[in-house]
């Protein structure tokens, strides 16, 4: 494995225009992070395959190095790529990718905003065929730490004054009124701002992110900002992995996602649990 730093030389999100102009470029390729279903039906021109399903482990964390070196090696993608990453639009899907890539240093990587769905809306091309990319070697890079949290971390995040825990679930679920693991309720601390806040609807009516200063704003009033650590969680690290991409949009230094989530720490019996 690499130890190359990751250095972002491109957006962290692009628009439709952005990527018109782009995706006949020799060294970027779309990833379609939809279910292959979806993804027979219309897809991006020249774009590839990359289900939301294989990009979480057994654990519960990123995948193992190897199995995505090898994913991302059979979709003819290499370090020098410009991955940029699409779903439906209005999904956490693409910023999944987006981080699992960021952790295992990926040089280059973009999400597409308003995905799919936008761009047929505004009339673009598409495909039905499937490409059958050319395998490359792809040679991962090692796991990225200053942008994976795991459960000590939390512990020590807790009541600390320059760390802030950024719960993303519903209310509901925050507020200890939805179930989806044996303890309901949050962290200690945590603040709670709902993952779907970062989006509203176009002209269209379709999903695309909020313009990124009232996302400022909105992250500023509610106690989560940039001179902060901020730590981002959800249940299982789908809903986090979109609020961790609005975060690195806003240029925000020092970003962490909690993949395990909920999942881990309300299932445990020895972790303090809140419930107002």
């Amino acid at each position: 494995m690499t130890e190359e730093v990751y250095t972002a030389s491109v957006p962290v999100v692009v628009d439709t225009e952005w990527l018109s102009a782009h995706i006949s470029e020799n060294d970027l390729v779309s990833v379609d992070v939809r279910a292959p279903y979806f993804f027979a039906q219309a897809h991006l021109p020249g774009a590839v395959n990359l289900p939301p399903f294989l990009l979480q482990g057994p654990s519960g964390g990123p995948p193992p190095a190897e199995e995505m070196a090898h994913r991302l090696g059979d979709l003819g993608v290499t370090r020098e790529t410009h991955v940029v990453a699409y779903d439906e639009g209005g999904s956490p899907a693409a910023a999944m990718l987006y981080w699992v890539l960021r952790y295992f240093r990926h040089p280059r990587v973009s999400v597409l905003d308003g995905g799919i769905t936008r761009w047929r809306h505004q009339g673009r091309d598409w495909e039905y065929s499937s490409l059958v990319p050319a395998p490359a070697p792809y040679q991962i890079g090692d796991p990225d730490p200053d942008v994976y949290a795991q459960l000590d971390d939390i512990r020590a995040a807790v009541d600390t004054p320059d760390r802030v825990i950024l719960d993303v679930r519903a209310p509901a679920e925050y507020l200890g009124l939805q179930q989806a693991a044996r303890r309901s309720g949050h962290i200690p601390g945590a603040v709670n701002m709902e993952w779907s806040n970062a989006l509203e609807r176009d002209d269209t009516g379709l999903p695309v992110l909020r313009p990124l200063a009232e996302m400022r704003s909105v992250l500023s009033q509610a106690g989560v900002s940039p001179e902060k650590e901020v730590i981002v969680h959800c249940n299982s690290g789908a809903r986090s992995s979109h609020t961790f991409l609005v975060l690195e949009a806003l240029g925000y230094p020092r970003v962490r996602q909690y993949v395990a989530g909920w999942q881990e720490w309300g299932n445990r019996a020895d972790t303090p649990v809140e419930e107002e």
